[in-house]
Formats: structure tokens, sequence, C-alpha cells
């Protein structure tokens, strides 16, 4: 007979062959037997994810832009990652719910905006969660930022503000430039009865010593 094979599924094989020609297979060899596979199977390492965020501006009004990693550390591979987004208010209410898929092999980035319109002036908070297939680890994380409108026409208004102001002051200052300088003309032009008297008496007698 020749050697076993090696252990295929549970099976080795081998072929015994009559050198002798008896005939008689009665008492033949098996050629067939089971066994145990002494390889041990690799395991694939699982997936394992990082999620990084960045919000592009803390402060927005209609719309919030974030800028999103996500770093696969596991076995290699292409994994079908499901993204969760959710934003929550100062008191953990959810005020947005969004699901995609992104497909990752090692590592993607990728720019996410949200609409935000119909959100209050307040703080909110954005979260983001992931789920994959043999997942062991959770991936979440979170980013807080701030929307702020103002009043609508704020600007406007202030700046109408600022006009009226500066027009106020400057007709305030020429209604006292002008109350001054008539007081002055008023000032230089007066002379009292007496002392016009004098002058005309001074004048007069110069004028006789000139004369004489």
């Amino acid at each position: 007979c020749t050697p076993w094979s090696k252990c295929v599924n549970g099976i080795q094989k081998r072929k015994c062959v009559d050198l002798n020609n008896c005939g008689v297979v009665k008492k033949k060899p098996k050629e067939v037997k089971s066994c145990e596979s002494t390889v041990k199977s690799k395991k694939t390492k699982p997936a394992l994810f990082d999620i990084n965020v960045e919000l592009l501006k803390q402060e927005v009004n209609n719309e919030l832009v974030a800028r999103i990693g996500l770093i696969n550390f596991g076995g290699p591979g292409l994994v079908n990652a499901t993204v969760h987004y959710t934003i929550n208010d100062s008191y953990g209410n959810i005020l947005y719910n969004e699901t995609e898929v992104i497909p990752v092999e090692a590592q993607t980035e990728y720019l996410k905006s949200f609409d935000i319109s119909s959100l209050k002036d307040g703080e909110y908070t954005l979260s983001l969660s992931l789920e994959y297939e043999g997942q062991t680890e959770p991936a979440k994380t979170e980013r807080a930022f701030t929307v702020k409108r103002g009043v609508p026409g704020e600007g406007y208004v202030s700046l109408l503000t600022l006009f009226l102001s500066g027009f106020f002051i400057s007709t305030i200052a020429y209604l006292k430039r002008e109350e001054i300088f008539k007081l002055e003309k008023k000032a230089y032009s007066y002379k009292p009865k007496k002392k016009r008297a004098w002058s005309k008496s001074l004048k007069s007698l110069f004028r006789k010593a000139l004369q004489s």
C-alpha cells in the first residue's frame, strides 16, 4: 500500500495492490479512513474602526459641514460601514437623524453637510456612530456646535442707527456753532452809550489839537 495521503476534509486515502495476484479482496487493507486535520486554519483579523470628525465651523447658521474620516485598524478588505448621524439639542432631544453606508477598505475621508435651517439659535451636538460586520468594539464620537443667526435685518438696523446718530450729532454741533457765532457777533457790535459819548469827545479834542 502507498502511504496515507494528507488529511483533506477529514479523509485520508491510499492505494493497495495484490502483488501475488491472489484474487482475494476479503482481507484487503483499508484504502480510506477518517482523520482530523492537524493544520490550524488561519483566523481572519476582524475589522476595527475609528472615527475622526472635524467641524469646518463651530458657529453656523443654516448649514453644518463636517470632515469625517473612517479608519480600519483591523483586517484588510472592503467593509461596508453603516454610519448613523444624529443632532441633539441641549436637552438630549434628537432633532436630526440620517443613515448611510460608506464602503471602506483601509481609510476614507469625506465632507458631509447637514441642513440645519429648521433649528433655532442655541447649542447642539452632532453624534456619529458606526456599525459593521464582525464588530466587537463600539465606534462613536460627537462634536458640539452653535447655531447663531441673529435678528433678521439686524445689520441694516445697525447701519441706520449709526447714520441717524451721526446726523443728529452733526446737526447739534452745527446749531451750537451758529449760536456761538451770533453771540460773539452781538458782543463785538455792542457798545454802551456812555462809551460812545466819551469816544466822540476824545475824537473832537484830538482834531482841535491837530488844527492848532
